[in-house]
């Protein structure tokens, strides 16, 4: 899969999906999924130690977020905004 692709995607995880290419995502950048309204679910890899401002801002499906590590020390502000939809988001501690 190429970075284009990941847009048409429903759900995304992406330690699966990026990192075949990007050995270790340790952010996702400001604004990386704004308005990708056909997102509904994503799994963050525990090398990620940062999102980045408004990174899924208007992500209108977006229905649930899961962490799977600790490493997360930021998120930025607006990360989530407008995810009117956002059910669950798990970030284990």
């Amino acid at each position: 899969d190429d970075i284009d692709s990941l847009f048409d995607k429903k759900d995304i995880e992406l330690g699966k999906t990026l990192c075949e290419k990007v050995v270790f995502l340790e952010r996702i950048d400001s604004r990386f999924f704004y308005q990708a309204t056909a997102l509904r679910g994503i799994t963050i890899p525990d090398t990620v130690e940062e999102i980045g401002y408004e990174a899924f801002k208007e992500c209108s499906s977006l229905e649930q977020v899961v962490f799977l590590g600790e490493k997360i020390n930021k998120i930025g502000y607006s990360a989530f905004e407008k995810c009117f939809n956002l059910k669950e988001c798990y970030i284990p501690r």
